[in-house]
């Protein structure tokens, strides 16, 4: 069996399943989330979550996927990619609302203004690792760079960053995609020499 035949079959599975959920049967969705739910993980620890709460994203996503099923339509697009885009949305959601969490100390004060004998030793190690992060960032190409400040630090919405780099809000997601992934190979590259 040919490639281009093995990938009919997929497709025709894919949109079997989308029927079936369509339909009300719950049972379209394992199919799906056996198939995806390991490649949809990886995305999502890409988008920098702990693996925990990747996990609970796995699961949201496929929750949202069973309840917006019927918004689904298969114009060309893979489900695959329909359920990716729901999930990376999840997961940048979750990473922006743990990015905006402050700890607050029994005392009301913000944590890292406590004072505590292990405090400037975290406050280094966490200025190191935000010294890091920047200079990975600076390592990209300038457009890569911009959409992750505007999107991820700057924490901008598509539409904003879209109206600043004049391009549109799909544009910016596809070019955070490709930001991160090449953020991640630097990343990676840096923390091999060390």
């Amino acid at each position: 069996m040919t490639q281009s035949a093995d990938r009919t079959d997929c497709i025709e599975q894919e949109l079997a399943c989308i029927r079936r959920m369509k339909d009300g049967d719950v049972g379209g969705l394992e199919p799906l989330y056996r198939c995806y739910s390991v490649r949809l993980y990886r995305a999502v620890l890409r988008c920098g979550l702990p693996p925990q709460i990747a996990e609970e994203v796995i699961h949201d996503t496929f929750t949202r996927v069973w309840h917006q099923i019927d918004r689904y339509q298969p114009r060309g697009a893979s489900v695959y990619g329909w359920i990716k885009t729901i999930g990376t949305n999840l997961a940048r959601d979750r990473h922006r609302r743990r990015k905006n969490i402050v700890v607050l100390h029994p005392k009301g004060t913000p944590a890292d203004n406590r004072a505590s004998s292990s405090a400037p030793v975290q406050d280094l190690l966490e200025l190191e690792q935000k010294q890091r992060v920047n200079a990975t960032i600076d390592l990209l190409p300038e457009r890569y760079a911009a959409v992750i400040r505007m999107r991820m630090i700057e924490d901008l919405s598509p539409g904003e960053v879209a109206t600043r780099l004049d391009t549109t809000p799909n544009n910016v997601n596809v070019r955070l995609h490709r930001a991160c992934l090449a953020f991640h190979d630097l990343w990676t590259q840096e923390t091999s020499h060390d």
